[in-house]
């Protein structure tokens, strides 16, 4: 079990490491909202491997995002 969660640990380092060299740009801002408790934390587990840059960019709301229509038109979000 433990070999399993290094390997899953390593391969989203990878994954991690390879949108963050490679598509440095192709994400402008990401809002994730309303999301479980469970998804939270596999966030805080993984965030120390996303670059800073790109952690700036993630947003996780809970019930409150009226935030993100600074930048984002209503209409867009379903």
């Amino acid at each position: 079990m433990s070999t399993l969660n290094k390997k899953t640990i390593n391969f989203v380092k990878i994954a991690i490491g390879m949108g963050q060299n490679y598509y440095p740009e192709i994400m402008h801002e990401m809002y994730i909202i309303n999301c479980p408790l469970l998804f939270r934390g596999a966030y805080n587990m993984f965030k120390p491997f996303i670059n800073e840059k790109t952690r700036s960019k993630i947003h996780i709301r809970g019930g409150t995002f009226t935030d993100m229509f600074e930048k984002i038109d209503k209409t867009s979000v379903p």
